[in-house]
């Protein structure tokens, strides 16, 4: 799978609740091929704003966005800015854990699983879709080296970006008080 050149892309603004990707395209398709949208819609506060990026085939769109992009799309006043790489953060050994960001928040943890069952066994997998990302254990580090070497990781639409995990998975608490307890032998 290709990778997204994210340095081809714009940041969108101002995005309300009801905007879309088709409308994103809509919007910015005059400046170049457009490769990817990613809405980030606002969560639970009616006055706060979502953003989105467009990715296109080619970096000379950008500047042409920036400078002819529409003052709004559907009621949303906009702003438009070039998309910066992320920064770089310090990276992970190769280990059987990895973290996928970007995940939508639709995405349900069979979308997530079947993604990743592509490359190995899953024998753990957290998803926190309303936040964007997941943890998933493999059975072995050369099936998470595959992910991590073959991404962006398409999950249900959305390019996501893999890396290995810093630290261990939280083991998750079983139900029930703090009690001591015991069954003893």
């Amino acid at each position: 799978m290709a990778s997204l050149d994210r340095e081809a892309g714009v940041r969108v603004g101002g995005l309300g609740e009801n905007c879309t990707d088709e409308m994103l395209q809509q919007a910015f398709s005059p400046f170049g091929t457009i490769v990817d949208t990613f809405i980030k819609a606002p969560r639970g506060r009616s006055r706060a704003r979502g953003y989105g990026f467009v990715t296109f085939t080619d970096k000379a769109s950008v500047q042409a966005a920036i400078d002819g992009a529409p003052e709004m799309i559907g009621e949303d006043t906009i702003t438009v800015e070039a998309r910066t790489p992320a920064p770089r953060r310090e990276v992970a050994p190769p280990s059987i854990n990895i973290y996928i960001k970007g995940i939508d928040a639709s995405t349900d943890d069979a979308s997530v699983r079947a993604a990743a069952e592509a490359f190995g066994v899953v024998e753990s997998l957290e998803v926190v879709a309303d936040r964007g990302f997941a943890f998933v254990t493999f059975a072995s580090v050369d099936e998470a080296s595959k992910v991590v070497a073959a991404q962006p990781l398409l999950i249900a639409g959305a390019f996501c970006d893999v890396e290995f995990r810093m630290s261990q998975p939280r083991q998750k608490k079983s139900g029930g008080g703090g009690g001591g307890g015991g069954g003893g032998g």
